[in-house]
């Protein structure tokens, strides 16, 4: 009864359920739980070019050399130059004061300067008649009533969002950008309405509330993820599922190959060159399957929408052959010991990927998102389903093919790189 209890490989099983429980601890719990936004980057664009303008630009990009900010504002100077940050991917939002800005908060003031002055001459007036025939009452009360007649508009800032880049950091610029509106609201509605207490004159509540709310901002939201897209989870969850396919298929066919070759008595513990060259052949058709399935579940079943089938298709078929020969060169190197490396990759990549990557911490910044390679196929597939012009797809894919190289040369030469495990 207590036989397998007291063999040293009960509790070494032990041990390695509670390093592997360990391991995905770290990745989930701990990369969750040390996001910390610092220095996402957003673009300020001011198209006003006034001195109210200015000086909501300048207070947005000083950024002090001793502090890590959570937002990094970056100038631009047009809408082109703005609409070519968000295909490169440098920018998650911006910030756009309008043309007409400066003037309409110039106006308000004006405004209020003649609703100060109407009252105060009406004031001077009501003590001494007099005074209204005078000339200087005479042009005053008509400067003033035309300042009047010219309605204020509310002086215009666009937030923009760009949404598909990244859905987390979507979020929590939408938060910002909210609070970010209603504080300068209450800034600048500040300054117009201290103007009318300290002037103690009355004011209509029309013309208190005009005062209050000097600036309008709407939001807009670019590459926009549409509907039915898991909340914008769609391609974390495809690439997730392409590598956990290939894996399973590296592992299924790296041992069925094996066993052939010790069934032909070849006398060595390693794989024939027909066998890797089977392995290459394969992996192909396992890919494609791979990849068919994963559109006909995403897009067939669930109904997640695809813009370019086609071209969706070839990247998630690229994304998936290149991780197989990645995961069948470290079968084919290291043997059933490359297994616990595999998965330990797909652990660590699932807890940073769904993150931008100025969200995480150093330690997984660093030593977690910069070298997975799981994180250039999620890239593309993004660009893919939501960012159709971005121009980062063609440094995925030099990536990516490097990683099938390096893969394909480690396969071939495994056979000369020492003894495999025995079975």
């Amino acid at each position: 009864m207590f036989a397998i209890i007291k063999q040293k490989t009960f509790w070494l099983y032990l041990c390695a359920v509670i390093l592997v429980l360990t391991l995905f601890s770290v990745a989930q719990f701990g990369a969750r739980n040390t996001i910390k936004v610092h220095n996402l980057p957003v673009a300020v664009l001011d198209e006003s070019n006034g001195k109210a303008s200015q000086q909501i630009k300048n207070n947005l990009t000083y950024q002090p050399k001793d502090k890590n900010t959570k937002i990094k504002w970056i100038v631009v100077h047009s809408r082109k130059q703005l609409r070519q940050g968000y295909n490169d991917k440098k920018y998650y939002g911006a910030v756009i004061i309008k043309k007409n800005f400066s003037a309409n908060i110039t106006a308000y003031t004006k405004r209020l300067q003649a609703l100060i002055g109407q009252q105060k001459l009406a004031a001077l007036i009501k003590k001494t008649p007099a005074a209204a025939k005078t000339t200087k009452v005479k042009t005053q009360e008509k400067a003033f009533a035309a300042a009047l007649q010219q309605p204020a508009q509310q002086a215009g800032i666009s937030f923009q969002i760009n949404q598909g880049m990244n859905t987390s950091a979507a979020t929590l610029l939408t938060t910002a950008f909210t609070k970010m509106g209603a504080q300068l609201n209450t800034k600048l509605g500040a300054k117009l309405t201290g103007a009318v207490q300290k002037s103690g004159i009355a004011l209509s509540s029309a013309n208190w509330k005009s005062l209050s709310n000097p600036v309008k901002t709407t939001t807009t939201t670019v590459n926009k993820i549409p509907n039915k897209s898991v909340s914008g989870m769609a391609p974390f969850l495809m690439t997730v599922f392409a590598w956990l396919g290939a894996l399973i298929s590296s592992l299924l066919l790296w041992r069925e190959h094996k066993k052939t070759d010790q069934n032909k008595n070849l006398g060595k513990n390693r794989l024939s060159l027909a066998s890797i060259n089977s392995e290459v052949l394969t992996g192909l058709i396992a890919s494609a399957v791979i990849t068919g399935t994963i559109y006909v579940l995403a897009h067939g079943c669930y109904g997640v929408p695809v813009p370019d089938a086609g071209q969706f298709m070839l990247i998630v078929f690229f994304s998936t052959y290149i991780f197989y020969l990645l995961q069948t060169g470290v079968l084919d190197l290291f043997g059933f010991a490359g297994w616990p490396l595999l998965i330990l990759v797909w652990i660590l990549s699932t807890g940073v990927l769904s993150y931008a990557p100025e969200m995480l911490s150093n330690f997984f910044r660093n030593w977690v998102y910069s070298w997975t390679p799981i994180r250039f196929a999620l890239d593309m597939i993004t660009n893919t389903l939501y960012m159709p012009n971005a121009t980062t797809t063609g440094t995925d894919l030099t990536v990516l093919g490097s990683v099938g190289i390096v893969a394909l040369i480690v396969m071939y030469v495994s056979p000369f790189l020492g003894k495999r495990e025995k079975r």
